[in-house]
């Protein structure tokens, strides 16, 4: 009896013994910002030493079995994916408040979002990738994943300086005798520092509030010139602005743009990735305010088709999320709708005004004739001198007069005035 009770335990240890020379690996990423889990990501650094590769998790957390004790095992995690998952024009508002001093993002992972070059700073070169992602000129970050990993049990030795020391990513595991090892991560989505990424598989309903864009829909006639103004709706206090308005280029093109009041041209973008795309992104660290149908844009439009605008263009709302942000960072949705009570300027015979104004170089000038008509163009300086002349008969229809750069030899203050038969128009061109 005593010696199979002895065999039995001999047995035991046996079976002990084997199953101690390896160990179970868990791995699990959950976002910085929110603890939420996160899905889809992969290791290609947790390796044997004879180059084996584990799988990726595909929920948040992974168990591996059967690593044998040794290593070195180097855990990398990689999230690729979706560039531009809670990117938006939020982010660059907060970041250039971060950069003045204004109100500093304060969490050391929202600033590692922020640097989005992986520079160690955060710098306006940051803020100028991500609008180039929103706008659709880039598809990725050129420096950076899409998302960041960062060792959960990590302290930062100077919360407001994460840059200061070295931000572990990668776990490294050598001459393990522990039979179970649980390494975990916070994950920072690049470029998000309002913290809007969808970390999991769906984002679930969305209840926020509608605000409208409007258009007058105008039947343009093939080779009409027009300007329609692009109409805010809702009144009330702005930081940041996106949306892409997507067009059939062959019935029209969009030849110019004028931001209205609200938009300043130096914190405004936009941008023609491709044809057919029109984008449009703008921020700012001060809200401005707007009234009721303000006018965000003018669109100079050249018809090269009979088209009802409503049929060739349209939100884009699979590229870019189509919203603009209040001065309590609340995002409202934007919406786009064809107002047919609005007359279309330029629609009849007439003279517009030059785009673009104000102007770099030079300018354009549409004009509707009936008749066959002489068309003049002046160009002066604010004493009066004449600087540009053109005269040219044209055929009715509708003509675009350019205004080269040589016009206008300086930056500063410039008038013009265009004649065309009965028709007198006059104005002030900006030469920055």
């Amino acid at each position: 009896m005593k010696n199979i009770i002895c065999i039995f335990v001999l047995f035991l240890a046996a079976r002990a013994g084997a199953h101690a020379q390896s160990f179970q690996l868990k791995v699990c990423a959950e976002v910085a910002c929110n603890s939420a889990p996160l899905a889809n990501i992969d290791f290609p650094g947790i390796e044997l030493s004879t180059d084996t590769v584990f799988p990726g998790i595909t929920a948040n957390c992974a168990t591996y079995d059967g690593i044998p004790f040794g290593g070195p095992y180097a855990i990398a995690p990689v999230k690729t994916d979706d560039p531009l998952n809670g990117v938006n024009a939020l982010d660059l508002t907060r970041i250039s408040r971060h950069i003045l001093g204004i109100h500093p993002l304060g969490s050391p992972y929202a600033m590692i979002a922020a640097d989005v070059n992986k520079s160690n700073t955060i710098t306006t070169f940051d803020i100028v990738e991500s609008r180039k992602l929103i706008q659709g000129l880039i598809i990725a970050f050129p420096s950076s994943d899409s998302w960041r990993f960062i060792d959960a049990d990590f302290v930062f030795p100077d919360p407001d300086n994460p840059f200061q020391s070295i931000i572990p990513s990668i776990t490294t595991i050598t001459n393990n005798t522990d039979t179970l090892i649980e390494v975990n991560y916070k994950a920072v989505k690049v470029g998000d520092v309002d913290c809007s990424a969808i970390a999991n598989f769906s984002a679930g309903p969305d209840d926020r509030r509608l605000a409208a864009l409007s258009l007058p829909d105008v039947a343009l006639r093939s080779g009409e010139y027009v300007d329609l103004p692009l109409l805010l709706d809702d009144a009330g206090q702005w930081v940041a602005l996106q949306f892409g308005l997507s067009y059939d280029p062959s019935l029209l093109e969009i030849v110019a743009v004028v931001p209205g009041d609200l938009l300043k041209e130096d914190a405004l973008a936009i941008a023609q990735p491709r044809a057919g795309v029109l984008n449009v992104v703008w921020f700012d660290a001060i809200p401005g305010n707007t009234g009721s149908s303000e006018r965000l844009l003018t669109l100079r439009i050249r018809a090269l088709a009979p088209v009802q605008l409503s049929a060739a263009i349209s939100l884009d709302v699979k590229s870019i999320l189509p919203a603009i942000f209040t001065a309590n960072e609340e995002a409202v949705r934007l919406q786009l709708h064809f107002a047919s009570d609005q007359a279309a300027p330029g629609a009849g015979a007439g003279i517009q005004a030059p785009l673009p104004n104000p102007t770099a170089g030079g300018v354009s000038i549409p004009v509707r004739i009936s008749d066959l008509e002489t068309v003049s163009v002046e160009i002066v300086d604010i004493s009066g001198k004449t600087l540009w002349v053109k005269q040219i008969a044209l055929e009715s229809g509708t003509h675009e007069i350019g205004v080269p750069a040589q016009a206008f030899p300086e930056a500063g203050l410039y008038l013009w005035r265009a004649t065309a038969g009965e028709m007198h128009a006059s104005g002030k061109i900006i030469r920055y």
